[in-house]
């Protein structure tokens, strides 16, 4: 899988990134750079998604790529304060040509790749020119999150008590038979 050279990568924050780390593991991608404003965003979400989900199999990486692009070489010290200012909970890597091309050719950041358990690519979020959305939202990165790591919506539910049996209660609505017997009334909107 393209995830595997990730593992490979040099460490800018958290814990060195190791292949048991992304083997059989859902992994959520980023590219960013501390000068791109929608990266701020991300990072939090980011941190909130790896405190949430990693004891159900998620790793989280963000890829530092386009550091020094248009003149912004400073030795690091804006990664530096950046990384301070959001205190990562996943491990930082140090993207190169390569790492991009790997991912598809990422030439813009934020770019955000949701993997499975397989390695399968789930979501892909590039952030285009001109576009209104900047990055992905904190659901839309959940959601996926959730579908990579086969819970929620995709969750196969355990053998157990059996689901409340949905039945007309008026034209389109559907309630439990005990709400439709009890008079259930849907009030749109």
């Amino acid at each position: 899988a393209r995830i595997a050279p990730l593992a490979g990568l040099a460490a800018v924050a958290g814990r060195p990134l190791d292949a048991a780390q992304l083997r059989g593991h859902a992994v959520l991608v980023s590219f960013f750079a501390s000068w791109c404003p929608p990266c701020n965003a991300e990072f939090e979400h980011m941190k909130l998604l790896q405190l949430a989900h990693a004891a159900e199999g998620l790793t989280v990486v963000a890829v530092n790529l386009f550091e020094d692009f248009g003149g912004f070489a400073d030795d690091g010290k804006r990664l530096a304060t950046f990384l301070g200012r959001h205190q990562p909970v996943f491990s930082v890597v140090r993207g190169t040509d390569e790492t991009a091309r790997l991912f598809g050719g990422v030439a813009r950041i934020p770019t955000v790749l949701v993997f499975d358990r397989a390695g399968r690519p789930v979501m892909t979020f590039v952030h285009a020119p001109g576009a209104k959305k900047t990055n992905p939202g904190l659901d839309e990165l959940n959601g996926a999150v959730r579908n990579a790591l086969g819970i929620g919506a995709a969750k196969v539910e355990p053998a157990g008590p059996a689901r409340p049996e949905l039945v007309p209660a008026k034209a389109g609505v559907f309630a439990t038979k005990e709400r439709a017997a009890a008079g259930f009334r849907h009030s749109p909107g």
